[in-house]
């Protein structure tokens, strides 16, 4: 024989180091193209499960780190956008943002802090006015 062996091309998702002799799965959070000799990490706002060729979309309302195998619900009062590394407040302090809120895993903020109520887009307080938010419906 001519002392050549047979290589096995490994697929997406799966990786051989040199000198392996079978392939192996990406670990979850990571992903491989075609014949790759290693898996990558995928990209913040990004996940994957084991053996993944590519990386999924992180949905609004959710966050993930580098590497990560799910994307984690934002708190409440918090929100995200699609592909998120982290989440962001409602109320930053602002004018515009002062008594906005949101329910966990939201896209948007939506909902207003107690002691506010809803007036268009904003949250105005309780009390301004001569608005009485007892007498109220809760948003």
């Amino acid at each position: 024989g001519s002392g050549a062996s047979n290589c096995t091309i490994c697929v997406a998702g799966t990786y051989s180091g040199t000198g392996a002799s079978s392939c192996t799965s990406c670990a979850a959070g990571k992903y491989s193209d075609d014949e790759a000799d290693a898996c990558k990490n995928c990209d913040a706002g990004t996940v994957s499960g084991s053996g993944a060729s590519n990386c999924t979309t992180c949905l609004a309302g959710t966050y993930s780190g580098t590497a990560a195998s799910s994307c984690t619900s934002c708190d409440a009062g918090k929100y995200s956008t699609a592909g998120s590394d982290s989440c962001s407040a409602c109320n930053t302090g602002s004018d515009d943002t002062v008594g906005l809120s949101s329910v966990a895993g939201s896209a948007e903020c939506d909902n207003c802090e107690k002691g506010y109520y809803r007036d268009g887009d904003t949250c105005e307080k309780c009390g301004d006015d001569g608005v009485d938010c007892d007498s109220m419906s809760e948003l």
